[in-house]
């Protein structure tokens, strides 16, 4: 199973945010990311890479973000509260299949 996630984010020098989200055990998970609610939408999101689990939000973006991380086992969500380069809160849930 997906045990456990981080988020780790940064702020770069055009004012855009990089978010990694990283999934501990489990086989190759999937990653997908939400913003309030909503599948993040191109134009919230500057670019990702392959896995999806690092993303790179446009400038002034805030909100609560969620990074999924799932497989055929179980499925993992972590939470944040992101504020322009900022975070103020964070939580965390397991989810089985």
């Amino acid at each position: 199973p997906v045990s456990s996630a981080q988020i780790m984010h940064e702020c770069l020098s055009q004012g855009q945010m990089k978010v990694s989200c990283l999934s501990e055990g489990g086989d190759s998970p999937q990653y997908s990311w939400t913003l309030d609610g909503h599948i993040l939408r191109e134009s919230e999101l500057f670019s990702r890479n392959n896995d999806a689990n690092v993303i790179v939000l446009r400038q002034n973006i805030s909100g609560r973000l969620v990074c999924s991380a799932r497989n055929q086992v179980s499925s993992f969500f972590k939470e944040i509260q992101i504020s322009t380069c900022g975070e103020l809160e964070d939580d965390e849930y397991i989810s089985t299949i």
